[in-house]
């Protein structure tokens, strides 16, 4: 770009934080780590690193969220099946568990 920044989306509520970030110094090892990341010609300013550290924790925080959405939406069918009668006793989970344990413990010595 003409402006030499990267063409790289910024992240909501990046700015402020990074704004924070130049008044409460962060601590020597974190500093550091960044630092070498500058060196390391990957990014070109202490800010360029932040902001992609917190794209990484938004992108994790999605993925978690879509995760969290599947999960309870098992968790809901899995309600379902057992109201509709579905599903086996908490008596034969733990004996299955109790005899995989078993044959792991005698693969495995």
């Amino acid at each position: 770009m003409a402006n030499g920044r990267t063409a790289r989306s910024k992240t909501p509520g990046a700015h402020a934080l990074l704004t924070r970030a130049r008044s409460n110094p962060l601590p020597s090892s974190i500093e550091r780590r960044i630092a070498t990341k500058v060196s390391s010609g990957l990014y070109a300013s202490r800010e360029e690193v932040l902001t992609e550290g917190l794209r990484l924790l938004e992108e994790r925080d999605r993925i978690y969220g879509v995760r969290l959405t599947a999960l309870r939406r098992d968790v809901r069918e899995a309600l379902v099946s057992l109201d509709a009668g579905e599903g086996v006793s908490a008596d034969e989970v733990f004996a299955a568990a109790r005899q995989r344990a078993r044959a792991t413990r005698r693969r495995l010595g």
